[in-house]
């Protein structure tokens, strides 16, 4: 979410999917300071104690750490899950805390993501027959520049995925449109020449997953696209016409991209509504 609302370019801006969380919870009475005439900030000696705790001994990469002051007001179980942990520092004195790890946290959520979308489940399904081999249809579905072109993107910056592969990788676009939000394409399975999956989100919408399947057939490749969105409460959704636009762009877009190719030209099959 951090990255999908941020339209800086700076490099600590571009890493911002690589930084670790650290969340520090406190407990205790403030004050509002004004500051300047319009804003005001929270002051007082437990406000400092919360930023000092921001400088800590915790072993850990990702964790959520806990005043005394906030571990006293969870259940017994719930507070069994912290690791006690005391700082200390000068004009603060002591602080008993407790953190856990995020991690467990992460690994449920990715646990609980759509990794692929069947033909079978599919809200629309379509199929492309492209005049290319195999290797080089793959190429354009993972290849920086293809992507570009394939989502009339102005400019995209890439993390690759784990070890350099694609699966993982993150996608940040920029459309021409000033008016169209920055978009992100996570990878979320990446089977070499055969299964392809991303999801597609921006701040005020999606999920939109899809998964791109290649089929060599002869000297052309046949590539099934399955689309799902699912219902929600955001403000904007992905709808059946916006899908079914994206998906018709996706595949014009490939068979021009295909054509540039001497083994001549491609043709398509209408979409399927599933």
């Amino acid at each position: 979410d951090m990255q999908k609302c941020n339209t800086c370019t700076c490099e600590a801006c571009a890493r911002t999917t690589d930084l670790a969380l650290k969340f520090i919870g406190h407990r205790g009475e403030y004050a509002w300071q004004p500051l300047g005439h319009r804003r005001q900030q929270l002051h007082g000696p437990e406000v400092n104690k919360s930023f000092r705790l921001l400088k800590n001994h915790v072993p850990l990469h990702e964790y959520l750490l806990l005043t005394s002051a906030v571990l006293d007001q969870l259940d017994t179980d719930s507070r069994a899950s912290y690791t006690p942990h005391i700082e200390e520092y000068e004009h603060v004195g002591r602080v008993e805390c407790g953190y856990r790890p995020l991690s467990p946290v992460w690994e449920a959520a990715i646990a609980r993501e759509r990794t692929r979308v069947s033909r079978e489940e599919a809200r629309l399904y379509s199929e492309v027959t492209l005049p290319t081999g195999i290797d080089r249809t793959w190429r354009m579905l993972i290849e920086p520049e293809s992507i570009r072109r394939l989502h009339g993107l102005q400019d995209i910056n890439i993390r690759t995925g784990a070890r350099g592969t694609e699966l993982g990788a993150v996608y940040t676009c920029q459309y021409a449109d000033p008016h169209r939000e920055p978009e992100v394409i996570r990878v979320t399975e990446s089977d070499h020449a055969a299964v392809h999956s991303v999801v597609y989100e921006t701040k005020s919408t999606g999920p939109l997953y899809m998964t791109a399947y290649l089929m060599a057939d002869g000297g052309v490749t046949r590539v099934g696209t399955a689309w799902l969105w699912e219902p929600g409460k955001r403000r904007r959704r992905f709808t059946r016409n916006s899908v079914k636009d994206r998906m018709n762009q996706l595949n014009d877009r490939l068979l021009e991209m295909a054509r540039s190719d001497p083994l001549g030209s491609g043709s398509a099959r209408r979409p399927e509504d599933e």
